[in-house]
């Protein structure tokens, strides 16, 4: 039998049994919290829940729907422009449905479905934005007369880069934001070219080192430096040499300036004592040689040197002037004379006879220069009545007159002419068969005179209008010369 003692230290403790109670009774409460979150969490959201920025902690999804449909409207967007603000409203950001908030529930980061219209309605309403534009200017070069090539700076656009607005606004509208206002100047379109770019000064330093350049032009005994503004002509802002732009203005302005084989002709009259103005007939004078005028002015640009001294060729006779002509041989048409003059002294005069009395077969009045010499030949053609001719000459100076395309031969020249002596003995004999055509017959005795006294190049001036009653029509230049003094 057992004692008291013992029975007492067998019994259970009445602390142990309380605990294990409350255990029980923990898990039982535990358990059917557990399932009444879970029945809970199948309608609503866990709490801190955050979707798409907004709260819906702890709410059901009815409420969510209701709380987010609320915020989920059309949003007013503030443009602030120079001309005062306008506004467009942002469709909504969001498409949404109970249904896709279900599928929220369990998802650790709630983000709403995005309206599938919002970006081309967005686009749409910022198309019909009636902003005031204007296209920019790239900064650019060019010229100034004192300055010389100068960058003239950008004008800046006003033109609206509206996809990149259209980018911001949706940025803005699909974030936290409740209110949105955006400057316009941030969305205008740049120009491509700043005053600062580099390429451009890099091109306006090379076009100024080569319009910067001192080039002194040697020109028969006269001196030019180019100005700045024609070399700018030939030079463009990139600092390229156009050659054919320094071509032509060798040939043209250059030319033209100094040399004097286009100027018109001043000749006196050493009979009348007139002064009369020709067209030059392009043979009398100088002029410069274009391609080397070019080469040289071109090979001077692209020289590192920033001078240069260039003696430009010439073609032609330096000596000729003609507007002091003091070599030449007059031909008086009316009284059928010819003489020679060799720097203004009289040395050879003699009669002669000019073309028939025919203007197809006239010695035509102008300025002509003799184009070459050459002794012992026939002079060969056709008569205008059609007969044939071919004539031994001891003698034989062609002329060149003046044509549209410069000078050249018009088959007139002086040159020795046999078995006419009674001819030159009249003033007429131009009238009968004894008239030549074309040509100015010298008798044969004179003529060796004349060949010593003439060049190549000298100056032949044809005077009187003899042919004025003649038939037919002149089928070479004519000019009778104007009197200027």
């Amino acid at each position: 039998m057992k004692t008291r003692k013992e029975v007492k230290k067998n019994k259970p403790s009445r602390g142990k049994k309380t605990g294990l109670i409350a255990l029980v009774a923990i898990l039982g409460l535990a358990s059917i919290f557990g399932i009444g979150y879970a029945v809970f969490r199948q309608s609503h959201f866990a709490y801190g829940k955050m979707i798409s920025g907004e709260k819906v902690s702890l709410m059901s999804v009815d409420d969510a729907y209701e709380k987010l449909a609320k915020l989920n409207v059309p949003m007013k967007v503030v443009i602030q422009t120079p001309t005062g603000d306008m506004e467009l409203m942002a469709p909504a950001r969001y498409k949404i449905t109970k249904d896709s908030l279900k599928k929220l529930l369990n998802q650790s980061n709630g983000k709403l479905e995005e309206n599938p219209q919002f970006d081309a309605e967005l686009k749409k309403s910022v198309a019909a934005l009636a902003f005031k534009e204007e296209k920019g200017k790239d900064a650019t070069i060019q010229f100034d007369k004192t300055q010389g090539y100068v960058i003239v700076p950008e004008v800046p656009s006003t033109v609206v880069d509206r996809d990149k607005l259209v980018a911001a606004i949706k940025k803005d509208v699909t974030s936290d934001n409740h209110e949105v206002k955006i400057e316009i100047q941030g969305f205008y379109t740049p120009v491509k070219i700043d005053k600062n770019n580099p390429t451009l000064l890099a091109q306006l330093k090379k076009a100024n080192e080569k319009i910067d350049k001192k080039i002194t032009l040697k020109i028969n005994t006269q001196t030019y430096v180019i100005p700045r503004e024609v070399m700018a002509s030939f030079v463009n802002d990139k600092g390229v040499i156009d050659d054919q732009a320094v071509y032509d203005w060798v040939a043209g302005a250059l030319n033209n300036q100094f040399a004097t084989i286009n100027q018109t002709v001043h000749w006196r009259n050493p009979i009348d004592n007139k002064l009369y103005e020709y067209t030059n007939n392009g043979d009398y004078g100088w002029d410069i040689n274009f391609p080397d005028g070019q080469k040289q002015i071109v090979d001077a640009l692209n020289s590192a040197n920033a001078t240069a001294e260039l003696t430009l060729k010439i073609d032609g006779n330096v000596n000729e002037n003609p507007r002091d002509i003091k070599d030449f041989v007059y031909i008086d048409l009316l009284n059928q004379m010819e003489y020679v003059y060799r720097n203004n002294q009289r040395v050879v005069e003699t009669r002669i006879i000019s073309g028939r009395n025919h203007k197809g077969t006239a010695t035509v009045p102008g300025f002509h220069t003799i184009g070459y010499k050459t002794m012992d030949t026939h002079l060969k053609g056709t008569m205008i009545d059609g007969s044939k001719y071919d004539v031994p000459v001891k003698y034989w100076e062609p002329l060149l007159s003046r044509g549209d395309n410069g000078p050249y031969f018009t088959g007139i020249g002086m040159h020795d002419s046999n078995n006419k002596d009674l001819g030159f003995q009249d003033v007429n004999a131009w009238l009968t068969t004894l008239g030549s055509n074309g040509c100015i017959n010298n008798p044969p005795a004179v003529m060796p005179l004349v060949w010593d006294n003439t060049y190549e190049g000298m100056a032949v001036i044809i005077q009187g209008d003899l042919y004025a009653n003649s038939p037919g029509v002149y089928d070479k230049p004519v000019e009778f010369g104007n009197v200027i003094g």
